[in-house]
């Protein structure tokens, strides 16, 4: 059984003005910095996916913890280039809720959302016909 109660998906974004060589190198310490904190901070996993300009990673933890993702945003932010800025989610795998991270170096932005567990009434149905077997 998967003993992780928390995801935490993230995309880091570098500047255009950043050079193929520089975008390179830039991305290979943002892992190594990222894979310490993280790790460090007792992620369970910690994947890595580079596309183009964009680096998006992915890990779990036991539990959701709010003031632990306060603590990684304000450290990322303190290691973030100037040429690259990020966001992550963090959700409780229930569903009840999430936090949405925005990084900037030398500052971060959080939003906490509230989950409904029923669709909120302005949303649209719909329909399905049932199939009889």
């Amino acid at each position: 059984m998967d003993k992780n109660r928390s995801e935490v998906y993230g995309t880091f974004t570098y500047a255009e003005s950043l050079t193929y060589y520089d975008l390179l190198e830039t991305e290979n310490t943002l892992k190594e910095n990222l894979d310490k904190l993280f790790l460090g901070a007792g992620a369970e996993h910690l994947d890595f996916t580079p596309l183009g300009d964009m680096l998006m990673f992915q890990c779990a933890f036991e539990e959701y913890d709010s003031d632990l993702y306060r603590k990684l945003a304000d450290k990322c932010a303190g290691f973030l280039p100037a040429k690259v800025s990020g966001r992550f989610l963090c959700l409780e795998k229930n569903l009840d809720t999430c936090d949405i991270f925005w990084i900037r170096h030398g500052e971060w932005q959080v939003m906490n959302f509230e989950l409904p567990r029923k669709a909120p009434e302005n949303t649209p149905v719909h329909m399905v016909k049932s199939v009889d077997k």
